[in-house]
């Protein structure tokens, strides 16, 4: 019975810390290739809009 217990006291926070801070993969719209692709593809719908700068539209 106390090896079980050991067990478990250890298996448990291993699984929480596996679980917890396993890496998640980056969903296929959120990459950097496909967020270039997204801004491009705006630039070229919208020739005519301005490029925002750091002055906050002033």
């Amino acid at each position: 019975m106390i090896p079980l217990l050991i067990g478990v006291l250890v298996a448990a926070p291993a699984v929480y810390f596996g679980i917890t801070h396993w890496p998640q993969r980056i969903p296929p719209e959120r990459t950097v290739t496909a967020i270039k692709r997204r801004i491009d593809s705006e630039r070229e719908n919208h020739p005519g809009r301005r490029r925002l700068g750091g002055s906050c539209g002033r």
